[in-house]
């Protein structure tokens, strides 16, 4: 039944109670997850009031991240430094939105039937990633933290430590790819004091854990909200396995396993902010004001994520904005707009261009990615989406196929500058340009599944060779994804399996249990009994080991 009187404002109350639980849990050396929780539930309560739930989920994701941003900014110029203003702030929006959206008149909701279903179905990842956690806590042969361990996670482990030194982003910590890193600091922030150098690391790894889970889940969310907002047209029957599997996807090798694989924390937080932005896109075609802002916080986020990626952003921004303006040419909106545009150019110029200069030659590096045949597909879908445009628009469908359509040539420009950062070199093709492939492939994955249903819903096969030929298509397609990944063990399913199983990428408790023991006396770390453990583990943590520990 639709949510009605004292039952509407629970979401509120129970943001404001997460909110002081998770005040005391960082105060008492805890992590600073509970409050972001209690902090999220309280503003999307509050926002849903006049937007629909989908929208309220992506504008309350980027907001988060550009809340956290200037959080990490601010911190080292104040004297509360990173914990005290991150509580401050979080809490103040915790209890201030979940109070006033308990206070305010409640917006009706029916959960009821497909409304109900279709939620479930977006929060099916979302409720694995919960009893992954569990089982990774409480199963003693399940893999516990080498799963976070794994190549780059040493370098990401570094820059959040060195974040947690400097109290947020400051000069001597600013690279290409802060926020990910500082959203890290600022969960292993706090209860560092006093701990041993093998404690102290097992906090740190600990807590960049709980973030990678909690991305995780976000990262199913988002993926289940966007698909369940492309098929809310079509039967139930069909709806529910598409939104499920949507969000389930998040868990798979395509998404989450690669990400772990290589020690991508950057990359699911790119995951988050692109998937966001493009449900801020088409839930937002009737708040074409609303929908240019957040866009606009978007490619600010994104600018501190993968900067790379903004390419594929800033068009569904333009789009955004020129939409505003031409619905509402006020002064005020026209100010306003103008305002962030500005903000927006300001941001990029003071700190994102001079960090990308210096870093540009650095993409052209080479590097290790799994190998996924990402140019082949990203071409299959890329034509594949540009059918689905025409259809779409014969259809008299204007807005959806515009986006898909800047977000396609924004996705090319960024393509054809990453390989021409590797100009001079005997292969083209290289780990930039194939990570860069990865992620907008991701972000086409609800993209091509709503146009898609769209074109199905719209005009329906009549004969049953069309009906083969589409299921052929989609089979197909799937089959190629799944052959590409080059699956050959159940981890290549989904990493959960392997971690489940206690050996994930080849790795279990046994090398980072012994990481954690050996730290606190360093000079046995270069050991041939540790070393033949594992020769993966003694490069990615021997030599790295030695700046763990250090202030």
């Amino acid at each position: 039944m639709a949510l009605s009187g004292f039952r509407a404002r629970i979401p509120g109350l129970l943001g404001a109670v997460l909110s002081v639980v998770g005040l005391m849990l960082a105060l008492a050396g805890g992590p600073m997850l509970v409050l972001w929780l209690g902090a999220l539930v309280s503003l999307g309560s509050l926002v849903s009031r006049w937007i629909s739930a989908g929208l309220s989920i992506a504008v309350v994701t980027i907001a988060f991240l550009t809340v956290e941003l200037m959080v990490l900014r601010l911190s080292p110029l104040v004297p509360l430094g990173l914990t005290g203003l991150g509580l401050v702030v979080w809490m103040a929006i915790g209890v201030g939105c979940g109070v006033a959206s308990a206070i305010l008149p409640p917006a009706l909701r029916d959960w009821r039937g497909r409304n109900g279903a279709l939620a479930a179905a977006a929060l099916s990842g979302v409720a694995m990633t919960v009893a992954w956690a569990i089982v990774d806590v409480a199963d003693p042969s399940a893999v516990h933290l080498a799963w976070a361990m794994f190549d780059d996670a040493v370098r990401d482990l570094l820059s959040s430590r060195s974040m947690v030194a400097d109290n947020g982003i400051s000069s001597s910590s600013l690279g290409q790819t802060p926020l990910p890193f500082g959203v890290v600091a600022s969960n292993m922030a706090p209860g560092r004091g006093a701990l041993t150098a093998g404690e102290l690391l097992r906090h740190d790894v600990s807590r960049m854990a709980q973030v990678w889970m909690a991305a995780a889940a976000a990262t199913c969310l988002l993926l289940g909200s966007a698909v369940a907002r492309a098929v809310r047209g079509i039967r139930l029957v069909y709806a529910i396995p598409l939104t499920a599997g949507a969000s389930l996807f998040g868990l798979s090798w395509w998404v989450l396993g690669i990400s772990l694989y290589g020690g991508f924390i950057n990359a699911t937080f790119a995951i988050i902010v692109m998937v966001a932005c493009w449900l801020v896109y088409v839930e937002g075609e009737r708040r074409p004001f609303l929908t240019a802002l957040v866009l606009l916080a978007g490619c600010v986020t994104m600018l501190s994520v993968w900067p790379p990626l903004l390419l594929c952003l800033i068009g569904l921004a333009a789009v955004s904005v020129v939409r505003a303006f031409l619905r509402r040419a006020t002064l005020a909106v026209t100010a306003v707009l103008a305002v962030a545009c500005a903000l927006v150019v300001l941001y990029a110029a003071a700190f994102s261009l001079p960090s990308a200069v210096v870093a540009s030659s650095a993409l052209g590096n080479e590097g290790g990615f799994p190998e996924i045949l990402s140019p082949i597909i990203f071409g299959f879908v890329a034509l594949f989406d540009v059918y689905l445009i025409v259809g779409a628009i014969r259809l008299r469908q204007r807005y959806i196929p515009i986006g898909t359509a800047v977000v396609i040539l924004g996705s090319i420009a960024g393509l054809i500058y990453l390989l021409y950062q590797r100009r001079g070199k005997a292969d083209a093709w290289g780990y930039y340009p194939e990570k860069f492939t990865w992620l907008v492939l991701l972000m086409l994955v609800p993209i091509t599944i709503g146009l898609l249903v769209f074109l199905v819903s719209s005009r329906p096969p009549t004969s049953a060779a069309q009906r083969v030929t589409l299921t052929a298509l989609v089979i197909g397609g799937t089959l190629a994804a799944l052959i590409a990944s080059g699956i050959s063990s159940s981890e290549r399913v989904s990493p959960l399996i392997g971690i489940a199983q206690g050996r994930v990428f080849g790795i279990s408790n046994t090398e980072s249990n012994a990481v954690f023991d050996y730290t606190n006396e360093i000079e046995n770390l270069p050991t041939a009994g540790f070393k033949s453990e594992r020769k993966q583990w003694e490069y990615i943590f021997v030599d790295p080991l030695f700046h763990f520990v250090a202030p």
